[in-house]
């Protein structure tokens, strides 16, 4: 298998296609400058769309579907038949990822000039069989059937009547045993049905099996003998897995890998009974694939709502910070520290002293209104003198310890604090700090 075709190569080869270059012009610049008049039979398309066209990281849009240069289209129809699906099927997959001018002829044209297809065409329809009711939601009623033996290897077809989804498994031989087992995994992967309807093969017929629904709760429905047609939905999934594996086979290729490319794409292909896919119907959503590469990426719903959403707590680069510190693990403490470097989204570099950098997360930080290089200072009553420092490059650790260098002395004021609403008065610290200073004791000998 090839690799896939991205979103970056369509936009390169839409820059070289000359067609397409132009149009993404036109989308960019606007359309003022093309004429209907003049618009030539390759523009002409386009110029009718040109209100649905945009573009999006150099892919030209139309709605959702990516338009495909001309050098990548050959590349993508093989891609869409890997599976050797009919032209409808086909058509469905690619009317919800991609689109060019004439793309359902294309389409169209792949499936008669494949001879694997031609080759394993179905025979004419026969009269219609009276429909089974559609249940209310998934996985109520199953339709099962056997298919084969194909190269000496049997196949169980599991069918849900309401999303059409498709369940194959590879036996060995058709006993009660192997069928239950396979049962029991559907089972455990989507809950227990409802109803199950099947032929009257031994297997089904068995009072195993039997035993085994009953047990379950479920209803065991027989379709009339020798009549196949009347378990329809198991006798038409049984000839459309048995071309898939012939048409494998044919082209010589791994049968088991084909199988499950065959059912990924039949899952994903809009059924024309439902006009759904079965991943939608059966599961509500629609699986991811090859082809939603080449899809530019657009802002999911959470990155859209991202702005209206609750903020993370910031800091700025030098803000003063009380820090968690985890050296005694009993007893963690808070530090004072200041900010020095952001390193993601949540997480800082805290600087503690002249030399200790430490990481946090933003969790781990508490805001401080103490600005910094300011030492916190208050006095337990008004009578207490405040010492205010002046310079930028005063250690921390003289603040946490509560020394006074004597250079600091020298500025001790005897005036009293000031009004706390004043914007030149530093924040009143939440522990008392008296200053201690030497008496002069020279004055007892003047």
């Amino acid at each position: 298998m090839s690799v896939p075709v991205d979103f970056k190569q369509i936009a390169k080869e839409t820059r070289n296609d000359l067609v397409l270059n132009a149009i993404l012009g036109y989308c960019l610049h606007g359309w003022n400058t093309c004429d209907d008049r003049n618009v030539g039979k390759n523009f002409k398309c386009y110029f009718e769309k040109r209100d649905q066209l945009h573009v999006e990281h150099n892919c030209i849009l139309w709605g959702y579907r990516v338009i495909i240069p001309t050098k990548l289209r050959q590349t993508i129809l093989d891609d869409l038949h890997l599976s050797h699906l009919g032209a409808n099927k086909m058509k469905s997959i690619a009317r919800s990822y991609f689109w060019w001018p004439n793309m359902d002829l294309d389409i169209e044209q792949v499936c008669k000039t494949c001879k694997t297809c031609t080759k394993f065409l179905p025979n004419l329809n026969k009269n219609p069989v009276n429909p089974w009711p559609r249940p209310t939601g998934p996985w109520r009623r199953i339709h099962i059937d056997f298919l084969g033996p194909i190269q000496d290897s049997k196949y169980l077809v599991v069918t849900d009547a309401f999303s059409k989804w498709l369940e194959v498994f590879k036996l060995n031989s058709t006993t009660a045993d192997k069928t239950i087992a396979c049962l029991r995994s559907l089972f455990a992967r989507f809950g227990l049905v409802e109803t199950l309807v099947s032929d009257n093969g031994p297997p089904f017929t068995s009072s195993e099996f039997k035993n085994f629904l009953a047990n379950n709760g479920i209803v065991h429905i027989f379709s009339p003998p020798y009549h196949p047609a009347s378990n329809g939905a198991a006798e038409i999934n049984v000839k459309t897995v048995k071309n898939a594996i012939k048409k494998a086979i044919e082209c010589k290729k791994d049968v088991n890998l084909a199988l499950q490319q065959f059912l990924f794409d039949y899952r994903i292909s809009k059924h024309a009974t439902t006009d759904a896919t079965p991943a939608k119907l059966m599961f509500g959503r629609e699986l991811k694939s090859r082809f939603n590469l080449l899809l530019p990426k657009t802002k999911s719903k959470d990155e859209l709502l991202l702005p209206n959403a609750e903020k993370c707590r910031e800091f700025e680069i030098g803000q003063k910070v009380l820090v968690k510190d985890y050296r005694n693990p009993n007893a963690p403490t808070w530090r004072e520290g200041w900010v020095e470097n952001k390193d993601g989204n949540v997480t800082y570099d805290v600087a503690i002293g002249k030399d200790q950098v430490i990481r946090r997360h933003s969790n781990q930080l508490r805001p401080t209104e103490t600005k910094r290089f300011s030492i916190p200072v208050a006095a337990p009553n008004d009578n207490d003198p405040v010492i205010k420092n002046d310079k930028a490059d005063d250690d921390d650790s003289a603040i946490l310890s509560g020394e006074v260098e004597p250079s600091a002395r020298e500025n001790i004021e005897s005036e009293t604090v000031k009004n706390p609403k004043t914007d030149d008065q530093a924040v009143t610290p939440r522990y008392n700090f008296r200053a201690r200073v030497i008496p002069n004791t020279s004055k007892f000998f003047n």
